[in-house]
């Protein structure tokens, strides 16, 4: 046991020394470096600095950039959209210009207005339409004109019928006096003239209701065509609008009235 210690106290002092022999020198503290170390560093210019706790959050991971050959690439479909409140294109069936009614998250309900479009070739439509009711007006009441008219000339070819009758009568007895030889002669020729006359009054009459007919005629077919021609505007209407022909032309109140949907805007 005594024997051991001196020789374990000689080991001990060997290891110590091989190691003061082979030890790097600590280097001395500098003063500078210190103060450094403690003072933040300066963060760059040109980029954003996220904290750590936020990086975590979001799951955003830093590499170092290096050039690689891309073995795959990753394709995902989307859009870009614009801002609610910004200027862009919308597809209409008609060239013009579109107002948005609402803005974005507006509560709306059915039926309500979400925009209109001022558009020439709608009010070129518009005037087309404006044209057919006024033709249609017109022709209507140039129609329901006749029945009147018929009426007078009737009456008055009655009327010539019963002086041409008269007169023949009047000849009649004129030319039995002369023959008979107590009549005059110029009375029946009177008579005769009058008689004449009355009948070409009588056939003016005749080709006036002739004429009257053929006008009559003619106005029927010209207000079946106005009216041919609005139905054929108005499924045009429906087709642009998407709206039906009797929803275009029920009327809705506007700034001059009553007026039918179509003409309304």
């Amino acid at each position: 046991m005594n024997s051991a210690t001196p020789r374990t106290m000689l080991l001990v002092a060997a290891v110590a020394a091989l190691t003061a022999c082979s030890g790097k020198p600590e280097p001395e503290a500098d003063a500078g470096a210190e103060t450094s170390a403690n003072e933040p560093a300066a963060a760059p210019t040109n980029r954003i600095d996220i904290p750590a706790a936020v990086r975590q959050n979001l799951g955003i991971t830093f590499v170092k950039v290096e050039p690689r050959r891309v073995e795959a690439m990753l394709r995902t479909p989307g859009r870009f959209e614009f801002l609610p409140t910004a200027r862009r294109e919308y597809r209409t069936s008609l060239a013009g210009r579109v107002e948005i009614l609402v803005n974005q998250f507006d509560a709306v309900e059915p039926g309500t207005p979400l925009y209109q479009i001022d558009s020439p070739a709608w009010r070129s439509l518009q005037r087309e339409l404006t044209d057919a009711e006024l033709a249609i007006q017109r022709l209507t009441s140039r129609r329901d004109s006749y029945g009147p008219l018929r009426e007078a000339h009737h009456n008055h070819e009655q009327q010539l019928t019963r002086v041409i009758e008269i007169h023949d009568q009047r000849i009649a007895q004129l030319e039995a006096l002369v023959t008979a030889g107590g009549g005059r002669l110029a009375e029946l020729t009177e008579a005769r003239g009058t008689a004449a006359a009355a009948q070409a009054d009588l056939a003016e009459v005749l080709e006036k209701e002739a004429e009257l007919e053929a006008d009559e005629a003619e106005t029927i077919s010209g207000l079946a065509a106005a009216r041919s021609s609005r139905e054929l505007l108005l499924d045009v209407a429906a087709t642009l609008t998407g709206l039906s022909t009797e929803t275009l032309t029920e009327p809705v109140e506007a700034t001059r009235g009553q007026l039918p949907r179509w003409r309304a805007r």
